[in-house]
């Protein structure tokens, strides 16, 4: 199946949720093999891997959610913290590390998994697609991963986690040809200048156009 819709159709599947390598568990390991198969691993607020999440060499990392975060958490000692002041102590946690999502009987409520990052990255392709419907499934896996942010953190096999950046992948997708290059640099007054370099067929004239920013 996959092999017959190469080229068409972007397969978008969730590591899974064992805390352990990704490339034992199918369909999500096929992205090793498939360039239209992509694979997808959760992180929590910290845009590190959640705690429950595979890892290994995914493509890219979204948002899944992880543990509840109390309004009063406990210090190493058992006692409330200096926040137990202002709230009771029969206050419920704080959702703030979870995904509102629909769930069955017409209601809503909080979760977590690799199953609630992946559409993240289903919905930034569709994104892609409508700003350049001739994109092919490779090429969108290619750009979602290029487009990642690097966050600096890494997973326990030493991968680091990058994070799906929706308005990175979007503009690239509009103008494919782009390569944008960000750099900065210090002078002999240690003033700092942050430069942002763009180079592409911006207009689609057939000429390569420069744009230097700060």
């Amino acid at each position: 199946v996959i092999n017959h819709a190469a080229g068409k159709v972007l397969f978008v599947f969730g590591a899974g949720n064992n805390s352990t390598s990704f490339s034992w568990f199918s369909p999500a390991a096929l992205s090793t093999e498939f360039n239209n198969v992509i694979s997808i691993a959760a992180v929590g607020k910290d845009q590190a891997k959640a705690s429950y999440s595979n890892y290994g060499k995914v493509d890219v990392w979204a948002p899944g959610g992880d543990a509840k975060v109390g309004m009063c958490p406990l210090d190493p000692k058992g006692n409330f913290t200096r926040f137990s002041n202002f709230f009771s102590f029969t206050d419920p946690p704080l959702h703030l590390n979870e995904i509102w999502t629909a769930v069955p009987d017409n209601n809503y409520d909080y979760g977590v998994g690799t199953s609630f990052a992946t559409p993240f990255v289903s919905g930034v392709a569709g994104l892609m697609l409508s700003v350049n419907p001739n994109l092919s499934a490779a090429q969108l896996k290619e750009i979602i991963h290029d487009t990642a942010k690097h966050t600096g953190n890494f997973d326990p096999a030493g991968n680091e986690v990058l994070l799906l950046d929706a308005l990175r992948a979007v503009e690239h997708a509009a103008s494919p040809g782009v390569t944008q290059i960000s750099f900065s640099r210090t002078d002999l007054t240690t003033d700092f200048f942050p430069v942002s370099i763009a180079a592409g067929d911006f207009n689609r004239d057939g000429n390569l156009d420069l744009a230097i920013g700060s």
